[in-house]
């Protein structure tokens, strides 16, 4: 015979002020004490990070490949933009628009949109891109205007730390059939500075500064952007800077280059 002390085989289980059902401290068929298991929590370790934690610090570097174009930089930079831009760009376009975004830096619109859908973020099935190193497919070619009123393909475009996103103006039902504007490719966003462009062939194009929401501050800025396009392999003509009221043309006066 056991010689601990004894309970009752009735005897309940009591509850404890959770409403849970805690075990009694003697067995009451072996007469032996009962230790409930506890997990037991780990001391505190400073050496140890939570997961998402440690991916937050990482330090991300990406290095050229043989078969692929990769990013080259070392940085603290978010994994995922830095996979999303080595999707179409080389190193080489990738350190140019480092340096513009760095020398230019994305700001908020100049102006609030009127209407609500004017900061609808367009999407791909809306005709959203983002410009592809040259030759460009499933483009519609154009020519610059050369008068207020001439418009023929002419694509809205801006640029920001995903390249440059680019729309042709055209009336969309999602925008209630009216033209997109600039915000239209930010959703209402930050943008270095915007504009408008002519594919007059599939590796040449036309660019003007003329957005109201992202102007060009100057000349070198425009200048910059041009340099931009040009990194993805594109001959670009720009319509210039009006001096005389300081601000960037729209309207092209000369002859137009096909490539």
């Amino acid at each position: 015979m056991p010689r601990g002390p004894m309970v009752s085989p009735a005897h309940p289980a009591q509850a404890s002020g959770t409403g849970r059902h805690v075990l009694p401290e003697v067995d009451p068929t072996h007469g032996s004490r009962v230790i409930p298991h506890r997990a037991r929590r780990r001391s505190p370790n400073s050496n140890a990070r939570t997961p998402h934690v440690a991916l937050r610090q990482r330090q991300i570097v990406t290095t050229p490949c043989a078969t692929k174009r990769f990013l080259t930089r070392s940085a603290r930079v978010s994994l995922i933009s830095s996979q999303a831009r080595t999707v179409w760009m080389d190193s080489s376009s990738a350190q140019v628009l480092d340096v513009f975004l760095r020398r230019y830096p994305p700001e908020a619109p100049s102006r609030p949109s009127d209407l609500p859908y004017e900061d609808l973020r367009l999407a791909r099935q809306h005709g959203f891109r983002i410009l592809l190193p040259a030759p460009a497919t499933g483009i519609r070619i154009g020519t610059p205007p050369t008068s207020r009123f001439d418009s023929r393909c002419r694509y809205l475009w801006v640029i920001d730390d995903r390249g440059i996103p680019y729309v042709i103006e055209e009336r969309l039902d999602v925008l209630n059939a009216n033209l997109p504007k600039h915000t239209n490719l930010t959703g209402g966003g930050k943008a270095c500075m915007g504009g408008e462009m002519w594919f007059v062939s599939d590796t040449t194009l036309y660019v003007s500064g003329g957005s109201g929401r992202y102007p060009a501050a100057d000349l070198q800025q425009l200048e910059a952007a041009v340099g931009v396009f040009e990194s993805l392999g594109y001959g670009v003509t720009s319509l210039g800077w009006d001096h005389a009221v300081g601000r960037p043309l729209r309207y092209w006066n000369g002859e137009i280059r096909h490539g």
